[in-house]
C-alpha cells in the first residue's frame, strides 16, 4: 500500500532524501511539519511543541497548527496521542515513535469524559 501526501506531493516509499526535496515541495507547511516530526522520531526526541512548530512555520495563531496536524491524520501518514502537555506522533510508514512528553497526563479531555 502506498499512502500519498496531500497536495500532489510524492509517495511516501518515492519521497527523495531531505538534500535532493525539490524547492516547490519545501514551500509546503504540511511537508515541513511532517518532515520535523520524523527527525524527532528518527532521533528519539519528543515531538516539538505547538508553539515551536509555529514558530518554525511562521504562524502566529496555534490553530493553524492544528489543522496540518489533521491533515497529516486524515492523509494517514501519523498517528497522534495526546497529552496535557505533549504528544507522541507515530510515522505510519515506518512506526518510529517521538519521545514520550515529561508530562504523561492524559488531556483534560480525556480526564473530563472519565
Amino acid at each position: 500500500m502506498v499512502i500519498l501526501y496531500r497536495q500532489n506531493l510524492l509517495p511516501i516509499k518515492e519521497r527523495p532524501k531531505k538534500a535532493e526535496v525539490p524547492a516547490p515541495m519545501l514551500r509546503t507547511r504540511a511537508q515541513i511539519l511532517f518532515e520535523m516530526i520524523q527527525d524527532a522520531a528518527e532521533d528519539g526526541k519528543p515531538c516539538p511543541t505547538t508553539n515551536k512548530i509555529a514558530e518554525v512555520l511562521g504562524y502566529s495563531s496555534t490553530a493553524s497548527v492544528q489543522r496540518i496536524l489533521i491533515e497529516l491524520l486524515d492523509a494517514g501518514l501519523i498517528e497522534v496521542e495526546v497529552f496535557n502537555a505533549g504528544r507522541i506522533v507515530t510515522i505510519c510508514a515506518t512506526g518510529k515513535k517521538t519521545a514520550q512528553p515529561k508530562n504523561m497526563q492524559p488531556h483534560w479531555r480525556k480526564r473530563r469524559m472519565e
